[in-house]
């Protein structure tokens, strides 16, 4: 494809005899220390808008079918110039459909008629930041937990090595670090923010203790051999369920019945135990009887 210049894309055509044009093989890839989300992302790239512009500030753009082979996109370009270019800029976006992936520049010199090439090193062109949940609890006062966020393609790969910086609305309720450890200062909740590459996501982060743990079944029995799946609702003083915190289950008597992590019981003998029951400071428990037939009970 060969180009003329202007200093606007709608500028009159050169007027001079048109010297051979200088050719120039234009390859872009990805920053060579991109990996993983990144490297999908390129691959699924299929146009690239291009600028190429003189040091006189006339430029021309252009927009090429860009295929990604082997890890690089290569443009080969015809450029019709009366004289030599110490430095002819490359500014490039890469994309798929609507959505630019990457972004880059770089510069090349030109002789008129003769080849040349230029590779230009693109980065990633981020179109979100997403915390990995809206809403984040941390159990208790001066307790701390690590939030996640990640930078997404258009294409909703991982963009590889872009970390976001976490703010705190409110340090005085929940103190966050830049890479996103928060720490409960007191009661209550407030909003953190995430940002990167002018984008940015929320989080509400509250720190409430557990109050109340509801169990079910309540005291029961069993035969020996028979198992139960218990039921813990976690609560807080405003009677606000709780999830994603940690439960502990307990056997006093295990040669009665143990427990497992997920509050499964197995019956292993007669007699009887309680099963407790905790999460943070709150406990509770449950009587449990094991007999031999079902005329036991």
């Amino acid at each position: 494809m060969a180009l003329l210049w202007g200093a606007g894309a709608c500028d009159a055509l050169l007027t001079d005899p048109a010297p051979p044009p200088a050719t120039v093989d234009v390859s872009f890839q990805i920053v060579p220390t991109a990996i993983g989300g990144s490297v999908q992302a390129f691959e699924k790239v299929r146009w690239a808008a291009v600028r190429f512009a003189r040091p006189d500030g006339s430029f021309r753009d252009t927009v090429f079918v860009a295929i990604p082979v082997d890890g690089r996109i290569r443009i080969p370009v015809a450029l019709e110039l009366q004289e030599r270019v110490d430095a002819l800029g490359i500014v490039a976006s890469l994309g798929l459909g609507p959505s630019p992936l990457f972004g880059g520049a770089g510069v090349v010199r030109i002789d008129p008629g003769q080849p040349t090439s230029a590779v230009i090193d693109v980065e990633p062109v981020p179109a979100a930041i997403v915390a990995e949940s809206p809403l984040v609890f941390i159990p208790n006062v001066g307790e701390s937990v690590d939030i996640a966020s990640a930078a997404l393609f258009a294409t909703g790969d991982t963009v590889t090595g872009l970390e976001g910086t976490w703010l705190s609305e409110d340090p005085t309720t929940v103190e966050v670090t830049p890479t996103g450890t928060a720490t409960a200062i007191q009661l209550g909740q407030t909003r953190l923010e995430v940002r990167a590459a002018m984008l940015a996501d929320t989080v509400v982060v509250a720190t409430s203790p557990v109050d109340t743990i509801l169990l079910s079944p309540a005291d029961t029995t069993l035969i020996v051999g028979e198992t139960v799946q218990l039921t813990a609702v976690l609560q807080d003083a405003s009677i606000n369920a709780l999830v994603g915190r940690i439960i502990n289950w307990v056997s006093l008597d295990p040669a009665v019945a143990s427990v497992d992590a997920m509050g499964l019981v197995r019956t292993t003998g007669l007699g009887a135990t309680t099963i407790v029951v905790s999460s943070g400071t709150a406990v509770t428990s449950l009587s449990l009887t094991v007999v031999a037939t079902p005329n036991d009970e």
